[in-house]
């Protein structure tokens, strides 16, 4: 999009969103858009400087628009809240398609009004859970957030003890994990080769949540693991496992990072 003209509108409407980190995934609500960024409110916790994909759904056109951007300031319980906003976070857009180019464009050239009315629907757009109720209904201002913006989202991350292990992760099925001690910060990566349920497990007690995903092939593992240990800082001692991923047994495959930044 271009921005020559940077120029900010808050919305009329509630336009719910769906976000994911590299760490969690959650909803939300576009409060305000301009023509590099946006204002969301979501209950989610997001590191300063963190990769996002959102997705925008259009409920009238039954259909969503995606978006990729970097957390550029939070505002949350721990800081002084900017503009009466609830807490959410405000974000710089890096990439947009040009369908994303053209929804927004049109919110800027509207002044935060969707092209047309949208009704109330029962239905969501296909593949996307209701993210009904993240708003409540706005009059003048800015509205509160719901209860649900309050209470702890169900995850992922979710909390590391014996049935949300058990009840979120895979049976008997290899993968990589995201360990945290408060959900604000990854604390360590790790691989699984045989059972995610049991390694994720054997660190109940040590910390407080986490985040997995299961891959069959050991290539693509490694890789997402080797991935995840050098985005997270962990060869800058950024994470409790300081030590590179090691390559799987009987296996000579290379870390993907370090043999990109080796070439000249």
């Amino acid at each position: 999009m271009a921005n020559s003209t940077l120029r900010r509108v808050d919305l009329t409407q509630k336009v719910p969103v769906r976000i994911r980190s590299i760490f969690n995934a959650g909803t939300g609500a576009l409060l305000n858009v301009s023509s590099n960024g946006a204002y969301v409110a979501t209950a989610m916790y997001l590191l300063p400087q963190a990769s996002v994909k959102l997705q925008i759904v259009l409920r009238e056109e039954r259909r969503w628009v995606e978006a990729e951007a970097i957390v550029v300031w939070e505002n949350r319980g721990t800081v002084e809240r900017r503009d009466g906003f609830p807490p959410g976070y405000g974000l710089r857009f890096v990439a947009l398609p040009k369908d994303t180019e053209k929804v927004l464009a049109e919110l800027l050239s509207v002044d935060g009004r969707l092209p047309s009315p949208q009704p109330e629907l029962a239905d969501e757009p296909h593949g996307e859970p209701s993210t009904a109720g993240t708003m409540a209904p706005r009059t003048s201002g800015r509205a509160p957030l719901t209860a649900s913006f309050d209470a702890e989202p169900e995850g992922p991350p979710y909390r590391l003890r014996g049935e949300h292990v058990k009840n979120n992760t895979p049976e008997a099925q290899a993968g990589i994990f995201v360990l945290s001690y408060d959900r604000t910060q990854e604390a360590r990566v790790g691989r699984a080769d045989t059972d995610l349920r049991s390694a994720i497990a054997g660190f109940e007690g040590e910390y407080a949540y986490f985040y997995c995903e299961a891959i069959e092939d050991l290539d693509e593992r490694y890789a997402r693991e080797c991935e995840l240990f050098h985005r997270l800082g962990g060869d800058h001692g950024q994470l409790d496992n300081t030590e590179h991923p090691t390559t799987p047994e009987g296996s000579e495959l290379d870390c993907p990072v370090c043999v990109h930044e080796k070439i000249p």
